[in-house]
């Protein structure tokens, strides 16, 4: 017998020339039929292939559910905000309707008053005329705070279900990828323990 490795005429196992096994131990796989080993390495791409798409859209859908959830964050604030500001521009509003009214009722007191000369009921009435505005003004600001306030409540529940959908498929995909990886784990297993023996 010729020795593989150096070509020099040995017997026995080894090569008594560089030491070399002479009789290697057949492949287990150089009898099997060739669709057999064909179809464990197709299955073993599709599962590489699996999960290296199901590792893509977990780490996608894991983006999409933390910026919906800054979204959520930044709502909330808005919301927040805007009803702070409702509150105190409302307790202005009624301060100036206040101003308003006790304002009248010195202009209607100066009116009837012989003590009251024209300067001063004109002055009084540009007194009662800035309340009145900045009531209107304040009403308007409220009113602009309120839409706003309803858009932002919009846009949260838009948010919020963005946020549910991307965490829900977040685990989807993290199972899936979990099967698939653990799929692949097994079949390797499988491979070398059927190697082994």
């Amino acid at each position: 017998m010729f020795c593989p490795n150096c070509g020099t005429v040995s017997q026995g196992d080894f090569c008594g020339a560089c030491g070399a096994r002479l009789n290697e131990p057949q492949n287990q796989f150089a009898n099997a039929p060739v669709n057999a080993v064909g179809k464990k390495s197709r299955k073993n791409v599709f599962l590489i292939i699996a999960s290296a798409i199901l590792a893509i859209s977990l780490i996608g859908s894991v983006t999409f559910a933390v910026t919906a959830s800054l979204d959520v964050a930044k709502r909330e604030v808005a919301i927040s905000k805007a009803v702070t500001e409702i509150a105190s521009l409302t307790v202005k509003a009624e301060g100036y309707d206040d101003d308003v009214e006790s304002s009248s009722s010195s202009r209607s007191s100066c009116f009837v008053n012989w003590y009251c000369s024209a300067s001063t009921y004109r002055l009084w009435n540009s007194i009662v005329e800035g309340y009145e505005t900045l009531a209107s003004t304040t009403r308007a600001k409220i009113s602009t705070l309120e839409t706003t306030k309803r858009v932002e409540q919009s846009k949260l529940v838009t948010a919020q279900t963005s946020r549910t959908i991307g965490l829900a498929l977040s685990v989807v995909f993290g199972l899936g990828l979990v099967t698939t990886v653990t799929l692949l784990i097994v079949s390797r297993a499988k491979r070398n323990k059927s190697q082994v023996f």
